[in-house]
């Protein structure tokens, strides 16, 4: 992504040089008018996605779905971070928090795990956290790794697609945990 916003800046910097050149300086009848933010665009090449699953990426806090059918928009309720596909790329867990008050564009805001299926049609919040969340997917099951940031403790737990969870260990401090090769443990 950083490509591309280096090359539309690029272009965007050429063409501004190149109008500029071309108009004579002493002409009174050309003005020099503030240039507008380009839109941000997402252009993508769904022909090679096709026999090869999906890419799941996060643009302008946008989650995407780029498959070979095509390019599709996930609708979620906030700022989209972090996607992380499941062991056998039928789930997507992404970490989605409220844009924060104009007021005060660092402030940190609470963050939720969402699951999206790889169609990008089943869409609901498993984990709802405090202003941190990191999670794993187990390497051999539908179940993800939550550890959540909180006010007074952190937490780690396991919550399957279902919507189960199990409590593993709250603590203060906790900077994540990991998965054992066979997914059995923590």
């Amino acid at each position: 992504m950083k490509t591309v916003a280096a090359l539309a800046a690029l272009v965007a910097a050429t063409g501004c040089a190149a109008s500029a050149a071309a108009a004579p300086r002493d002409d009174p009848t050309v003005s020099a008018a503030p240039i507008a933010a380009a839109a941000p665009v997402v252009s993508t090449n769904a022909a090679v996605m096709r026999g090869h699953g999906a890419l799941a990426f996060v643009s302008h806090h946008e989650l995407y779905l780029l498959r070979g059918s095509g390019l599709r928009t996930v609708d979620l309720p906030g700022r989209a971070t972090k996607p992380m596909w499941s062991h056998d790329s039928r789930w997507l867990a992404v970490s989605v928090s409220p844009a924060p008050p104009k007021s005060n564009p660092y402030q940190p805001e609470p963050t939720s795990i969402w699951l999206v299926s790889a169609a990008g049609k089943v869409v609901r919040r498993l984990a709802k956290c405090g202003f941190g969340t990191t999670g794993s997917w187990s390497p051999t099951a539908d179940r993800l790794e939550v550890t959540c940031d909180s006010d007074k403790r952190d937490a780690v737990e396991v919550v399957g697609t279902g919507g189960a969870k199990t409590h593993i260990v709250s603590a203060n401090e906790v900077s994540g945990a990991a998965w054992s090769p066979d997914g059995a443990r923590i």
